[in-house]
């Protein structure tokens, strides 16, 4: 088996599971597993344990549904790991770069690999997919966070999620923004906002305190959720501007 390469994000404990876990891989598709990544928080330096997934992009050459059930029973087995896993055919990767380039140039930039080969090195993502993604991204995330609202109805604590998980949507798009603009991008999701917020002149102190929020490390009242999605609408606003200029 493959030594899993250290992650500066994760501990030594997280480290040993994913070992196993990626041999209980091995044994299951036998000669068919390609490479197994770690991407995300865990790879990039900003996993927080009890929160954070472990996000797994694991290549296969093919994908069959009987194999898919034996996983998904694995991957149930290993729930307390919060194992986010991303299952593709080694001959979708080409294709998956025009539809999925925000999740590839993340795991191809920062992405560990834990097993094989590297099979995305042979990959180029075209900065026009990266524009269009955002696009897609951006305009379908605001339609659903008004949606969300609408229906919030009474529970208005509830914005605390939305407000979460809109964050986690605007910051894969901080990170392609970066890269279309030429600059270089950083590791952790403190220092992307930061680099947006100044090149692009938005909100830097709604974004860190949102982040600051989605972390845990800041509490916030309710009554400050409508004002902060209010400020967020309108920086999304600016920012598919901003993308639609690139």
């Amino acid at each position: 088996m493959n030594e899993a390469i250290a992650s500066p994000g994760i501990g030594p404990t997280e480290e040993r599971q994913l070992q196993e876990l990626v041999h209980e891989l091995q044994q299951l598709y036998h000669g068919q597993l390609v490479a197994v990544f770690l991407y995300g928080s865990a790879a990039r330096g900003n996993f927080v344990p009890g929160r954070s997934d472990l996000n797994l992009l694991i290549i296969v050459q093919s994908v069959r549904l009987d194999d898919l059930g034996r996983a998904a029973t694995l991957f149930r087995r290993w729930r307390k790991l919060k194992i986010a896993p991303l299952l593709m055919a080694a001959g979708e990767l080409q294709s998956a770069s025009r539809v999925f380039p925000l999740e590839l140039s993340d795991v191809k930039e920062f992405g560990r690999l834990l097993y094989g080969s590297n099979p995305l090195a042979g990959i180029q993502i075209a900065p026009e997919h990266i524009r269009a993604q955002c696009r897609r991204e951006l305009h379908g995330r605001l339609i659903r966070l008004r949606q969300e609202y609408l229906e919030l109805g009474d529970r208005r604590h509830a914005l605390a999620g939305i407000l979460a998980g809109a964050l986690s949507s605007i910051l894969p798009v901080f990170r392609a923004v970066l890269r279309l603009g030429g600059a270089q991008v950083p590791t952790t999701d403190e220092a992307v906002v930061e680099a947006v917020a100044a090149r692009h002149h938005l909100a830097r102190d709604l974004f860190t305190t949102l982040l600051a929020h989605k972390r845990g490390s800041r509490q916030l009242a309710t009554a400050d959720f409508e004002r902060l999605l209010g400020h967020l609408i309108g920086e999304w606003e600016r920012l598919i501007a901003l993308v639609d200029a690139l």
